[in-house]
């Protein structure tokens, strides 16, 4: 009802002060949904921005060890984070090593 999507619509501000290049839509309401044009709920953000730390390794280098501490200097971890660096172009030879961390969501049991 209109406390849900009052909430809703608080919490997604709130998230887009947090995340700068997120995108939302609750969705069209006025376009039927069987036509072309209607817009679908959704949420949508760069995963290079909000990934805990990322490493882009180039192709032939060493990756990184998986179930360690991935090594991006705190530095740039704050400034990809902030959006204060450009996006990376996607590249087809790199291997890209990420961890996201949540203290709402347990992946090992999921």
């Amino acid at each position: 009802g209109l406390v849900t999507q009052a909430l809703s619509s608080v919490v997604m501000r709130f998230a887009s002060q947090l995340v700068k290049v997120l995108h939302y839509s609750f969705g069209d309401k006025k376009v039927p949904e069987d036509s072309g044009d209607a817009e679908p709920m959704h949420a949508t953000f760069p995963l290079f921005r909000v990934m805990d730390r990322i490493v882009i390794t180039p192709d032939g280098e060493a990756v990184p060890p998986l179930g360690v501490m991935i090594d991006e200097p705190d530095e740039e971890r704050q400034a990809r984070r902030a959006g204060k660096t450009p996006e990376p172009a996607f590249r087809t030879d790199a291997t890209y090593t990420m961890a996201f961390h949540s203290g709402m969501v347990d992946f090992q049991k999921w």
